[in-house]
């Protein structure tokens, strides 16, 4: 995610490129994310963002406690359990759901604007839960 002070900018930028100026192929589109977005000055690397497509368990979950459990993973052996507290944006004029569903449909465009509710979260710990000694649930964040 963006760190707050681009949060407005890049908002407004992703919905250029998302619904005004959209790249005619994914490569396009590749090239247009690393060089607009995917730069290190303007990423909070505490902050991950989602959206809330399906209003089940997690919707409710989040709701109640404002906290998360992601699990990141990739077969065989490489887990990552990351902890966070989550602030749900609702409200259309809100820029993080702006960039968030912009962001969406940059890659997923169906003919009409996404309009999810937006997560942001805040990472609070995180665990390697690597099948191995150095890790299996050990905290490398905190």
């Amino acid at each position: 995610m963006p760190k707050k002070e681009f949060i407005n900018e890049m908002a407004e930028k992703a919905y250029r490129y998302a619904y005004i100026d959209r790249g005619k192929d994914m490569r396009d589109i590749t090239c247009l994310l690393l060089k607009e977005f995917y730069r290190i000055k303007l990423i909070d690397p505490m902050l991950i963002g989602g959206l809330e497509m399906a209003f089940r368990h997690s919707w409710e979950n989040i709701r109640a406690t404002g906290k998360a459990t992601l699990l990141f993973y990739t077969p065989l052996n490489t887990s990552y359990e990351v902890r966070c507290d989550v602030e749900i944006h609702e409200e259309d004029s809100d820029p993080y759901k702006r960039y968030l569903n912009s962001m969406h449909d940059i890659f997923h465009w169906s003919g009409r604007r996404s309009n999810y509710p937006a997560y942001i979260f805040k990472i609070k710990e995180i665990y390697d839960n690597f099948n191995s000694r150095e890790g299996f649930g050990r905290r490398i964040y905190l």
